[in-house]
């Protein structure tokens, strides 16, 4: 999901239009609780930031014969990629 969409999100399934004179949102409640909204944006993305994916290798090392077909990319070792796997 993008940013903007992401954005909009939130107040959508958070709030709901109460019908009167002012155009007033009120906090969905389910069981008399009220529904937690989302992360926002700048939390998510500074979290996402952070997160460490291991080393990036160009997939144009494996395809050093190839002469003028070198696709462009990038991939993970599987050696570093499994054990973080597993952590999961």
């Amino acid at each position: 999901m993008g940013k903007r969409k992401y954005i909009k999100v939130p107040k959508l399934l958070s709030y709901t239009n109460v019908s009167s004179k002012c155009n007033k949102t009120t906090r969905l409640k389910v069981a008399n609780c009220s529904v937690p909204a989302l992360v926002p944006y700048y939390k998510l993305s500074k979290f996402l930031d952070d997160i460490n994916i291991g080393t990036l290798h160009s997939v144009s090392e494996l395809c050093q014969d190839a002469s003028d077909d070198k696709p462009d990319g990038l991939f993970r070792d599987i050696k570093e990629f499994v054990p973080r796997l597993a952590q999961f």
